[in-house]
């Protein structure tokens, strides 16, 4: 198995396959989507890879809300799926943004309904009808019950293949991304320390036809 892969418990669930376990923490990001220009791409991939993620695929549903920038999706495990949140803390005006993640956000599949009314407050928007907190929805039923709130959650499946490189004070990913109208490929650049994105944002110097934005916008352009 390659190191950093690791069979994880999900809220008690052993995974039967070989995934990439979430980050842990509050996690600072920056991220544009287009088409990185091809020096720079061969610039980061020269770099030591990170905990074994080269082409690695996912499989995700994101839950997309018309009034919230919050991270929620359902992820495939092999023939299994979880719902992660990946909570937006702060967004700065120079595109650097803030999130917090980790294994207690990260929840199998039939999901229970205390889960996703805390996944509604997320989206802002009202769950259609009363919700047992103790009554389990399967990734369909996840998706079927957001696509009729109020407001209506979109519901877009993004397949992705993941690259992750080491630099000083964190990451650098790079993926390739086939959203409905269209693939992109995506770099971002991570650390725990805002202070390291800033500096190897300007030490990589990202070129190409490149859009500075999140996955959720992402989403909303080209889902």
């Amino acid at each position: 198995m390659e190191p950093g892969l690791e069979q994880p418990k999900v809220n008690n669930y052993e995974a039967s396959v070989t995934v990439k376990l979430p980050e842990e923490g509050k996690i600072w990001e920056w991220r544009a989507f287009g088409r990185p220009d091809p020096e720079f791409i061969s610039r980061v991939r020269a770099l030591p890879v990170r905990d074994g993620l080269v082409d690695h695929p996912d499989e995700d549903i994101y839950l997309i809300s018309p009034s919230s920038d919050q991270n929620v999706k359902l992820r495939r495990l092999g023939d299994r799926w979880v719902l992660k949140f990946k909570e937006l803390i702060e967004k700065g005006a120079d595109s650097i943004e803030l999130y917090r993640e980790g294994m207690d956000m990260v929840y199998e599949a039939p999901v229970t309904g205390d889960v996703l009314v805390a996944a509604a407050v997320l989206l802002r928007t009202e769950l259609p009808g009363p919700l047992s907190p103790t009554e389990r929805l399967d990734q369909e039923q996840i998706g079927a019950l957001f696509a009729n709130s109020t407001p209506p959650i979109a519901i877009l499946t993004v397949p992705k293949v993941r690259s992750q490189f080491l630099v000083v004070g964190g990451w650098v990913e790079l993926a390739d991304v086939q959203f409905a109208r269209g693939a992109k490929q995506t770099i971002s650049i991570h650390s725990p320390e805002r202070q390291f994105v800033e500096k190897n944002l300007k030490l990589l110097e990202p070129a190409g036809e490149l859009s500075v934005m999140n996955y959720i916008d992402a989403c909303r352009t080209w889902g």
